[in-house]
């Protein structure tokens, strides 16, 4: 997958934080005690928000990869991710943000992304990963690692589901980071400290429970 500008015309409304929900709310469930795209804790992805509700195209739920443009996420570049689930048994690293690729091993692209988690952080991801795809949902996690230096960083993200190619089902998830710890290379082995994942309504609601947590 490669960001790239778009050749082709796409239409973009610029709205403020709250109206840009407008083009987000596409037939939201009723009920529950789901996290809403707009909740203020999602903030720090605001712009990664607001461009992938501007490319849904109407009433489409989930987005196409090929119509991303770089130049509209240029605030959140350096802490943006880009992962492959055609395979919805790995998540395969295609596109790493700067800020984010310098906590993990020289050529870390191409590689699954599960195999730096740790085994118990690895099954909950599996399972917020699988309910992206078959809702489809957002997830919004919060973590706090110990690695083998015993640096201390923790962290939370917004992950929102693509498609790519002419799959119906999001084979791609795109996040934005928020992280904050003692910087350099993240030492193995990692102790998984906290981790809690909540689902985003995005329109199709959530069902199985709004919540995940260790």
């Amino acid at each position: 997958m490669n960001m790239r500008p778009l050749t082709a015309r796409y239409y973009r409304t610029r709205t403020s934080w709250l109206g840009a929900w407008g083009s987000c709310a596409v037939n939201r469930a009723e009920g529950g005690s789901l996290m809403q795209l707009f909740d203020p804790k999602l903030a720090f992805a605001k712009p990664l928000i607001e461009h992938w509700c501007s490319i849904r195209n109407g009433l489409k739920l989930v987005p196409r990869e090929a119509d991303l443009d770089p130049r509209e996420l240029q605030r959140v570049l350096p802490s943006l991710s880009i992962m492959d689930i055609s395979d919805p048994d790995a998540s395969i690293i295609a596109v790493m943000g700067k800020d984010i690729k310098t906590r993990y091993p020289a050529g870390v692209n191409q590689q699954d992304w599960y195999d730096f988690i740790p085994q118990e952080g690895a099954a909950v991801a599996r399972e917020a990963v699988r309910r992206l795809i078959d809702t489809p949902c957002g997830v919004y996690y919060r973590y706090k690692i110990t690695d083998g230096s015993t640096a201390v960083e923790t962290g939370e993200a917004l992950a929102l589901p693509m498609l790519t190619h002419k799959s119906d089902k999001p084979t791609a998830w795109i996040s934005v980071a928020r992280i904050e710890g003692e910087g350099g290379l993240i030492v193995l082995p990692i102790r998984l400290d906290e981790l809690s994942v909540q689902f985003v309504d995005i329109g199709a609601g959530v069902s199985g429970g709004v919540a995940l947590r260790i």
